[in-house]
Parts: structure tokens; sequence; C-alpha cells
């Protein structure tokens, strides 16, 4: 079973058992465990447990979170990483590793650490713990926690059936990441990528466009529509004001039609009886004929003007022409004007569809271009400023790149790249600067130790004797009393101290760049000594400790 155990703070030596899939550390109440500390971030890292790995992932917290002095995103860690929120310092553990052996006898009990206690345990109790993690945790006097749900990520495993919409979005995230962009990222492998970027930046121009023409067009129709239809109702209305004078002057009655025949568009003009016959009255040439489409059928039924959409280009408009029955002293419907207008002059076509395609074509095409530009500059200009800042800080040995770009994943880049310059500098410095000689080494742990502000001392790594110690240590640990120059570590008067740096000289000479240890002293007062290791051309020179005064009282837990 996969745990942590904080190595510093009051509860220093604490096992925390992480369950499988997501484990969040921070100090908020979302956190499974809880970390009390003002560095650490309300929802700081996340453990993901998955079978025999585990990887750690920052959650984009406030001071990072570092695996054994490197800042990380996302990274496996194995047993014995040293894993570092803010100030908080913690390492992984595998307990039933770590506690079954396969040596033990059947009814041989086993024990198992839980800080510097142990719990005799049968094989029996064993399986059940292992099989209980909450029994376990009881067992060890570890803290409970809950079981808390986390959104779905790439490490975390597909859910069994589809639940609610963060499973959903899982499918959609992980479809997206496995089968659609594979094939994008390989388009910048094969071309460059401004040329990439610019393809995709056309086809966008042309399938915005071609999706803007469809509805225009339809719009367009609508409105020749809307517009050919008042037409032909104002020239029925006016064809029936100018006949209505003819047919109250009953001598001589001609109704006459020409002057709407001769307005554009204006396929058929005629005046019909509204008598039962419906006879045509005008033109002359087709009198006492009879009009046979339906709309004017329909028309004759109104006693209002009506106007219709008769086919896609065809429109029908018909208004009453009324005179004044003396017999009733009403106005009655003596006959009706009628109006069929073609709207093939304005409906519009291919050609004019190809026109609004090109218009609507070279406007996204100046827009697209302006895109294109915005967006390949704020996607190099990062790169081209670092490139920059990478020229000379490796000319001057600097490790402060920045670029202020509130772009988590770059800013992580960014990160990294200021601590590998960093180690880089450290590791090269010396040789450039001071030779490899045994006496040049000691010169400048010397100096190191002296320009620190409070209780620091070397120690040489090729013989474990104490280099040089600086007074603020002298006074704080020893009590005034030097001498130890030149002296192994077994020198000093304090077990808990030699202890200590015996632990810390192990773990750095493992390889790993800084280590921490915690010294508890009389009363409510207690004692941080971190390791560092300083290497020569190759090989580590010396360790460089400080020792740093803390509160008993601070609260990791």
């Amino acid at each position: 079973m996969w745990a942590i155990r904080l190595l510093n703070g009051k509860k220093a030596g604490k096992v925390c058992p992480l369950k499988e899939g997501s484990n969040i550390l921070g100090r908020g109440p979302e956190a499974t465990i809880k970390i009390a500390s003002s560095g650490v971030s309300k929802t700081h890292a996340k453990f993901h447990i998955s079978g025999d790995k585990i990887i750690v992932s920052d959650m984009n917290s406030r001071n990072g979170t570092f695996i054994n002095g490197v800042r990380i995103q996302n990274q496996r860690v194995h047993i014995g990483d040293k894993i570092a929120l803010h100030d908080v310092i913690i390492e992984i553990l595998n307990l039933p590793n770590a506690a079954v052996s396969p040596m033990v006898s059947p009814n041989q009990g086993v024990p198992m650490v839980q800080g510097n206690a142990a719990v005799q345990m049968n094989p029996q109790m064993m399986q059940q713990m292992q099989a209980n993690p909450q029994m376990m945790q009881q067992q060890m006097g570890m803290p409970q926690y809950q079981q808390m749900e986390d959104d779905e990520e790439e490490t975390e495993r597909a859910p069994t059936s589809i639940r609610s919409w963060d499973d959903v979005m899982y499918y959609v995230h992980k479809y997206i990441d496995d089968v659609a962009m594979p094939g994008v990222y390989r388009l910048v492998e094969l071309f460059e990528f401004k040329f990439v970027m610019l393809g995709f930046v056309i086809a966008f121009i042309f399938l915005v466009t071609f999706l803007s023409v469809i509805p225009m067009s339809q719009m367009t129709k609508e409105n020749i529509q809307k517009e050919s239809q008042r037409r032909a109702l104002t020239i029925a209305t006016n064809l029936a004001l100018f006949n209505r004078g003819i047919v109250n002057d009953r001598s001589g009655f001609t109704a006459e039609t020409r002057m709407a025949e001769r307005e554009e568009g204006v396929e058929k003009a005629f005046i019909v009886s509204a008598k039962n016959s419906g006879a045509i009255i005008a033109p002359v040439g087709i009198s006492s004929s009879y009009a046979r489409q339906p709309f004017v059928a329909k028309a004759r039924k109104q006693d209002d003007r009506i106007v219709e959409q008769i086919t896609s280009t065809k429109i029908g408009a018909a208004v009453p022409i009324k005179v004044f029955d003396s017999t009733t002293g009403n106005q009655t419907v003596h006959s009706y004007a009628v109006v069929i207008y073609n709207m093939d002059g304005l409906a519009i076509d291919f050609k004019r569809t190809l026109s609004l395609f090109i218009q609507i074509f070279i406007v996204a095409c100046l827009l697209g271009s302006l895109l294109y530009f915005i967006l390949y500059k704020i996607n190099t200009f990062p790169y081209v400023s670092l490139n920059k800042q990478m020229n000379v800080a490796l000319k001057e040995g600097r490790d402060d790149l920045e670029v202020e770009y509130k772009f988590p994943e770059l800013q992580n880049l960014i990160s990294n790249i200021n601590s590998s310059l960093s180690r880089a500098a450290l590791a090269g410095a010396a040789p450039d600067n001071m030779g490899d000689s045994t006496t040049s080494k000691e010169e400048e742990a010397e100096a190191l130790v002296n320009m620190m502000g409070w209780g620091a001392f070397a120690v040489s790594a090729i013989d474990e004797r104490i280099i040089y110690a600086n007074d603020a240590f002298i006074d704080q640990m020893l009590g005034g009393a030097g001498g130890i120059q030149g002296q192994g570590i077994e020198s000093l008067t304090d077990p808990a101290l030699q202890e200590s740096l015996k632990d810390l000289i192990i773990q750095l000479q493992s390889g790993i760049p800084q280590a921490m240890n915690q010294l508890p002293s009389q009363g409510s007062e207690m004692f941080e000594i971190t390791g560092r290791t300083i290497y020569g051309s190759q090989e580590p020179a010396y360790y460089i400790f400080s020792v740093v005064q803390r509160d008993a009282e601070e609260d990791y837990g």
C-alpha cells in the first residue's frame, strides 16, 4: 500500500496512506490529506495511484511542487523520493512491501513501522489490513480521511459506465487527446508551424464564408419577396383607383389596364367582374373570357385587398373596386383589379449568390490575414524572448528568465529552465573559476559558509571531516565551544546532531541535490538542518549544512 511520511514539522515521521486513484494534498477542505502550512495551497498537489505506479501532479499551486529539488508539473515518483510542497518535505513509502517479508514464518508476527514505533501483526491481520485500508489506519494511529471525488484526468482510470456529465467529458477529452489531436500534432512535424497555422486560418475563412452565404442568400430572398409583394399590391391599388372613376361614370364605360401593364415586373393585369360569372372586363382583347387562376377565385371571395406568393417567382395581388349602390345606400364591390407580378428580375440567382460569396470572402480574407498575423506573433513571441534571454543567461551565468504570459504550461517550462540553468551554473562554476584543487575547494566552502547569516558549516565529501563552521553555528549548536575544524563529525558532542548529519550525508550521497532533517531540542524550539551538495568537476566536493531554528508548535498534519 502506498503512503507518504512527513519529514519535517511537528508531525515529522507521521505516515498517511494513499488510496487507489486520486489523492489531493493541501490545506483546504477539498484536500484528501490536509497539510496546515501557509505556504501550501488549498489544493496543492495530486498523488494519483494506479497499481504499482504513483504520479505526482502540481495543481497550479502558488509555490510549486518539487521532487528531489526539481520543480515539476507532472512526474512519476518512486519509493524514497523526496517531495517538497513549499516548506513541507515528504517521502514516498510502500507499506506492504516494507512490512511483509517472504522470510516470515506463518505464525510469526510482522512488524509494521509507524514513525519510530512498531506494531506486531500476524499474517491473518496483515491480509485484513491489505483488504481494508481503514483498519490499517486505525492500527497504526493514522488519521482517517474521506474518499474525495476529483475531476477525471488523463492518468485516471476510465469510468466503467457513464453516470454523470463528468463521465461524458472524460470520454470527450480522451477522444480528442487520443484520436483527434495526434493527427494535428503530426502536421506540425511534417510542415513548418506557420504554414500549419496559415492552413487552419484559410480553412476557417472558407468555412465561415460558405456558412455565411447560405443565411445571407435566404435573408436576401425573403427581403426580395416582401418588397415584390408590396410593389404588386401598390400597382393593383393604383389600378383599382384609376378604374373606380370609370366604373362610377356609367356612360361610355371602358376599363383600362395599360397603366399597370407598363410597370416593370407586371406579367398580367386585368379587371374581373365581381358577379357570379367572374368574367374579365378589361383589357378589351380578353374581355368576356374567364380567369382560371385559383388566386383569382380566392380573391373574388374577399371584400378587401389580398396579396400572396403564387409560385417561387410569381406574386398575385387583388384590390376590390367599390361603387355606391343607391338601392342599399352602401358601397358594394363592382369588380377586382388583379395584378400578376413576376419577381424574376429581382430574385437572387447563381450570379448574385456568387457575387455575395466573393464579397464575403474578400472581407473574411482581410480579417483572417489580420487574425493570422496576431495569432502567429502571440505564439512566437515567448519563444523569441526566451531565446534572447537564454543567449544572455548562458554568457552571464544568469537564471532569471521570465515571460509575463499568464499561461501555466509556459511558466512551468520557464521555471524548469531557470532551475536547470541554476544547477548547471552551480556545477560548472567551481571548475571554471577556482580549479579542482582541495585547497581552493576548502577556501570556497569557507567563503560560502561565512556568507550565510545563520548557522552553517561545510563537510568534506571525500573524508567527511568538518572543513569550516561559522560563528552562528558554534554559538547556537555548540554553546560557543569551537575547535571542530578539521575534525570528523564524531567530534560533535550532541549525539542527535551526529545521527542527523550521518543520515543527511547518506541521502546526499544517493544523488539528491538537497536533504532536510529535524533536530529536537529542549523547550519549544526545534532546528531544521538542510544539506546541499557542491560539486567539483564531476564528483561531489563538499556538503553545505545550514541550521535554522523553527517553532515546534508548527502543524503540518
